[in-house]
């Protein structure tokens, strides 16, 4: 079998930490290769599967990403994660469903028109600081911290955001300050291993190329049963159990709040979970019959 590892121009032969996945494929038969997902010089055809990892760069053309996936339904490749959850998963509009199906998700608001303002948000919900990011995005783009009183002059790049992205309004939590992020990796829904992100000092992104750092955790049996409960959700919703995916949450008032639950192309820290890249490989194999 011929599998495309899909990632980006960015990392063409994958992240330094996802490398040992074309090893381990190739011990079971596999010939792994890492494919630039927009690449146009790409025949997919000669493909027999595509595996979705660091395409890094989709939400920046989404509407590319969305073709693409369109491509590969065309010419009936397997897809892991299924195209059908990456389409659902890579708008985060998910994160209201979720919330109905009674998943506890940081307080949000979603703006999906022009018709509300940032302050009128902010004001409706009587928040005094608050966190705005797009509905489409990776990486930390376009979020931003903003407060009651200096909104009026993100009011226009909101609009602009708004009328291209759809965008959250959340309220500002200084738990992520203080504690910092939680991910926790499942593969077909069973947890696998988890990690600690903080932010640098005075900062909220915990994105390591942002000034953040993670380290290994160990979460506590109730964060694990939450975060499972959400992968289960996310079946439940889409009827697709996802192959790999990461839940990323906080804890306030010791309840784990759910941030994102990444289906499309989260980082895994394989090098932080033991035995997770063969845990991987044995669900890829089962994905691919």
């Amino acid at each position: 079998m011929l599998l495309a590892i899909a990632t980006c121009y960015e990392e063409p032969t994958l992240f330094h930490d996802e490398a040992p996945l074309t090893t381990a494929l190739s011990a079971h038969g596999i010939d792994a290769r890492p494919v630039v997902w927009n690449s146009p010089e790409v025949d997919w055809d000669v493909y027999d599967a595509v595996l979705v990892r660091n395409t890094w760069d989709y939400h920046q053309q989404a509407g590319i990403f969305s073709t693409w996936l369109d491509l590969l339904d065309s010419l009936n490749k397997p897809v892991i994660n299924p195209t059908a959850l990456l389409r659902w998963n890579m708008h985060k509009s998910y994160l209201r469903e979720m919330s109905e199906q009674g998943i506890n998700i940081i307080p949000t608001v979603f703006v999906e028109d022009a018709q509300h303002s940032l302050h009128d948000v902010l004001n409706q919900q009587e928040w005094a600081e608050a966190i705005i990011k797009p509905m489409v995005g990776g990486s930390g783009d376009h979020i931003r911290r903003v407060s009651i009183d200096d909104c009026t002059k993100h009011e226009q790049s909101f609009g602009w955001l708004v009328d291209r992205f759809g965008m959250l309004v959340q309220p500002y939590l200084p738990e992520i300050e203080k504690d910092g992020e939680y991910s926790l990796v499942f593969f077909n829904g069973i947890y696998s291993h988890a990690m600690r992100k903080q932010p640098a000092d005075g900062e909220f992104l915990v994105h390591e190329e942002r000034g953040g750092s993670l380290k290994p955790y160990q979460p506590s049996d109730k964060m694990i049963h939450t975060a499972t409960s959400i992968v289960a959700s996310v079946k439940q919703i889409t009827g697709i159990l996802p192959t790999y995916t990461r839940v990323d949450g906080v804890l306030v008032n010791e309840e784990f709040l759910l941030m994102e639950c990444e289906c499309v192309e989260p980082e895994l820290y394989f090098k932080h979970g033991s035995g997770a890249v063969e845990t991987l490989i044995r669900c890829i194999l089962k994905a691919l019959g």
